[in-house]
């Protein structure tokens, strides 16, 4: 609704709001979307500080598959008590049980869809932490780029730390810090597992 009145402020305060509470969105994927438009939005008035803040909200494909995982496992232990009630339940509560097997039934198809659709569709978070550095590069932010650079790489242990420290080399070379760029990518060198050197 916000973003129909291209009050793109409005929208992005809402959306985090609404990242907070993952679990009562039917499709996650819906907030991606918004993310991404949100996000192009702010590029395109060359905010880059507001489109990262949006690119930030658009939840990796890894972690909608754990959270979409925990949805089906909790309804399929709901149908299965749901189940387990009905068959000794009294007459008069058959009715309100077995409409609620039902909807849980329902509900549990849906969320099967949905987590289809997560593993078609979603980003991987690989490629939404490198797009956020280009984005900063393509925009001339070169600086935040590296300030974001530095503060993933003071805090993050992730698989892609390595990346991190070369594209982090790279910016500094570019920028003439080149004792920092050679600092980092003597780190990059020592993240690889290369082989032994053969003795001769």
């Amino acid at each position: 609704c916000e973003i129909a009145r291209k009050n793109y402020d409005r929208a992005l305060a809402l959306l985090q709001s609404v990242k907070s509470n993952l679990n009562l969105v039917h499709n996650p994927l819906v907030i991606n979307s918004l993310a991404i438009e949100i996000g192009d939005f702010f590029i395109k008035s060359n905010n880059a500080k507001n489109a990262i803040a949006a690119y930030d909200l658009i939840n990796p494909k890894e972690q909608l598959q754990r959270s979409q995982q925990s949805k089906i496992e909790l309804l399929e232990a709901k149908i299965k008590s749901l189940t387990i009630e009905l068959s000794t339940a009294p007459q008069s509560e058959v009715s309100e049980k077995q409409e609620a097997l039902i909807s849980s039934k329902s509900a549990l198809k849906a969320a099967k869809l949905v987590l289809t659709d997560i593993e078609k569709n979603a980003t991987p978070a690989a490629l939404i932490r490198t797009r956020t550095i280009e984005i900063l590069q393509e925009t001339g932010n070169i600086s935040e780029a590296i300030a974001l650079l530095e503060t993933r790489l003071a805090t993050d242990d992730s698989p892609h730390k390595k990346d991190d420290l070369f594209t982090l080399a790279s910016f500094y070379f570019g920028t003439s810090q080149h004792l920092k760029s050679v600092d980092c990518f003597s780190k990059y060198l020592s993240s690889l597992e290369l082989p032994a050197r053969l003795n001769t």
